[in-house]
C-alpha cells in the first residue's frame, strides 16, 4: 500500500484505542490481553532491502491490523533493514540473495584479533546509512503521523557472534572472559551511540519505545534487544557476555525489553537479576516449548511483562500457568488467513483466556 492510499484518520483512531487499552493493562486494570498479529515475515524479510517496499509492507500490515479484533496492538513503523547493522560497522561482510534479507559473515576467527579492535563511528557503515535513509523516508511519506521505533537492535551478545566466530566467542567467554571485555564494551557503546542517532533522526515527538516486536506506546521507555543467543549459551557464558552489557544499555535508555527465539529457561536467574528488565518476549509453541509454569513461578510478582507468543492451532492448555493475578502476561496470537479467519482465531483464544481469568 502506498502512503497516499493509507487511511490516516482511521489509523489515528486505531492507535488511540490500542494505546488506551495498553495503559489499562500496564496499570493493572485489565488482565490477560490478547494481541493478534500475522507472522513477522511480511515486514522482516527480503522486501526490507528496499525502503520503498518496506514502507509499503508496513502500511499493508497496519491496514490489515485495523481490521482485526484484539485488545492491544502494534501501532508503529520500524526501519528494519536487516540483522547485521552493528556487525557491518565492525567490518563483517554483507551478502544478499533473491530469497532472503541481507546476511553477514563473521569478520574474525580468533579472539586475539578483537582484543584491540578499532571503535567504529556511529552512522558510517552501509547498513546504518540504510536505517537512517528508511527513517527519513518513512517520516516524509507518512507526514510524521505514524510513530517510528529503533531498528531491530541485536544485543551485544548476538552482535559479537556476527563479528567473531561464535564458537570462538562462546568458548573464550568461559575460558578467558577478560579477553572479550574491550570488544564487548565497544559493541555496547556503538549500539548506544547509533540508537541515539536514530532517536534524533526520528524526533522526540515521533519516537516510540521500546520498539522491535514489543508493545510500545506513549509513556513507555527503554530499548528492545533481540537476544537470541540467550537460548543457546550456558548461564556461565551469559553472565559474562550477555547480562552486563544488556544492563549498560538498560541504564542508558531507562529500561530494557528482551526477545529471544528458542528455550530460555536455563537463563531465567540472570533475567530476573537484569537491571531494568521490563518486558520479555518468547514463544510457547511446539517448536519453541518454553516452560510456562516455570516462567510464571519465577516472574510472579515482579511486574515484568511476559509476552507469550502462540499459534491458535496448538493446545491452549499450555498457557494456563501464565493466567494468574500476580503475573503480567500478554498473549500474542500468530494468526493467518483473511481478516475474518484471523478474527475467528482471536475469538477462540480470547474466549479461553478471558474465561479462565474470571476464576483467578
Amino acid at each position: 500500500m502506498l502512503a497516499k492510499d493509507f487511511d490516516f484518520d482511521r489509523y489515528l483512531r486505531y492507535r488511540e484505542e490500542k494505546e488506551g487499552f495498553l495503559k489499562k493493562f500496564l496499570s493493572g486494570d485489565y488482565r490477560g490481553p490478547v494481541l493478534t498479529q500475522r507472522t513477522c515475515s511480511e515486514v522482516f524479510g527480503v522486501s526490507a532491502n528496499s525502503k520503498e517496499a518496506s514502507l509499503e509492507d508496513w502500511l499493508n500490515v497496519l491496514n490489515f491490523n485495523m481490521q482485526l479484533k484484539g485488545d492491544v496492538g502494534f501501532t508503529y513503523l520500524e526501519p528494519w533493514a536487516g540483522v547485521p547493522v552493528y556487525a557491518n560497522a565492525f567490518g563483517s561482510p554483507l551478502f544478499w540473495t533473491e530469497i532472503t534479507d541481507v546476511q553477514s559473515k563473521p569478520r574474525y576467527l580468533f579472539a586475539d584479533e578483537v582484543e584491540n579492535v578499532p571503535m567504529p563511528k556511529a552512522g558510517e557503515c552501509q547498513m546504518m546509512q540504510m536505517v537512517l535513509d528508511y527513517i527519513r523516508y518513512f517520516k516524509e511519506q507518512t507526514h510524521g503521523l505514524i510513530p517510528i521505533s529503533l531498528t531491530d537492535t541485536q544485543s551485544p551478545n548476538d552482535t559479537a557472534s556476527l563479528i567473531l566466530d561464535p564458537c570462538e566467542l562462546f568458548a573464550v567467554s568461559l575460558e578467558e572472559p577478560e579477553a572479550l571485555t574491550d570488544f564487548m564494551t565497544k559493541i555496547t557503546q556503538l549500539i548506544g551511540d547509533f540508537s541515539e542517532m536514530q532517536i534524533d533522526a526520528i524526533g522526540e515527538d515521533l519516537y516510540v519505545a521500546p520498539g522491535h516486536m514489543m508493545l510500545s506506546g506513549s509513556g513507555l521507555k527503554g530499548i528492545a534487544l533481540s537476544d537470541d543467543n540467550m537460548a543457546v549459551v550456558s548461564p556461565a557464558s551469559y553472565e559474562v557476555i550477555g547480562k552486563p552489557y544488556n544492563e549498560m544499555l538498560s541504564r542508558r535508555f531507562g529500561g530494557l525489553a528482551l526477545h529471544s527465539c528458542g528455550v530460555i529457561s536455563h537463563n531465567i536467574p540472570h533475567l530476573l537479576a537484569t537491571e531494568g528488565l521490563g518486558m520479555l518476549d518468547f514463544k510457547i509453541t511446539d517448536f519453541e516449548p518454553n516452560d510456562a509454569a516455570l516462567l510464571a513461578e519465577k516472574f510472579a510478582g515482579t511486574d515484568i511483562v511476559l509476552k507469550a507468543c502462540v499459534y491458535p492451532h496448538e493446545s491452549m492448555e499450555r498457557l494456563l500457568p501464565l493466567m494468574r493475578s500476580d503475573v503480567k502476561t500478554v498473549f500474542q496470537v500468530f494468526t493467518s488467513g483473511t481478516a475474518e479467519e484471523c478474527n475467528r482465531q482471536y475469538d477462540q483464544v480470547a474466549q479461553y483466556v478471558h474465561d479462565h481469568y474470571k476464576y483467578v
